[in-house]
């Protein structure tokens, strides 16, 4: 394995490890936080939070790609909601378990946020003989060219102009945007 290989294979694995990671983390702290405080009614609009964060840690587990989109999602939401809660927890420098909550609650949510939505960008199969269209709808010029070889290669696609390409053979092909080398992608060619 090359070492592009090996740093492609890692961050697919944070894509998945740090969001399940984050959504059972946050799962036990609200329940935590809910016992602590005697299930006071207000806090109870946690309880569908933990279920369906729950649910999105097991999907992610299987690269449900609707986890990961209801995940980053609610992650924003539950953020949005209890900003307000949050920055109070900040000053909570004398309740150590609000203030724990406060500061870990953040971060936590934040990489589920950005890992969730990292977890988006698959493969996307289709078969031999398949025409594929990339339309450009960036403010900025992009290429598409293949990584391995010299199969495709668009050459600046300015905004709203497209490229396209048929796929006659099975197989996996990477490519990326010259301007921008950190824009990837994958097509994987299945046989007819």
């Amino acid at each position: 394995m090359t070492q592009a290989e090996n740093r492609t294979q890692i961050r697919k694995s944070l894509e998945i490890v740090i969001p399940i990671s984050g959504l059972i983390y946050f799962d036990i702290l609200s329940l935590s936080t809910l016992a602590i405080m005697n299930f006071p009614t207000s806090d109870l609009v946690l309880i569908p939070f933990v279920v369906v964060f729950a649910l999105c840690a097991y999907g992610i587990a299987r690269r449900s790609r609707i986890s990961y989109i209801i995940s980053a999602v609610l992650s924003a939401t539950l953020f949005a909601l209890f900003a307000t809660t949050i920055v109070e927890g900040f000053g909570a420098v004398t309740i150590p378990y609000g203030f724990f909550a406060a500061v870990t609650s953040v971060p936590i949510l934040l990489a589920v946020i950005i890992y969730s939505v990292l977890g988006l960008r698959r493969a996307f199969t289709v078969k031999a003989g398949t025409t594929v269209t990339w339309i450009n709808h960036d403010g900025v010029v992009h290429t598409i060219t293949s990584k391995s070889s010299n199969l495709f290669d668009s050459g600046n696609i300015p905004t709203g102009g497209s490229f396209t390409y048929t796929f006659t053979q099975p197989g996996t092909h990477n490519y990326y945007c010259t301007v921008h080398p950190w824009m990837t992608g994958t097509i994987v060619v299945t046989s007819g």
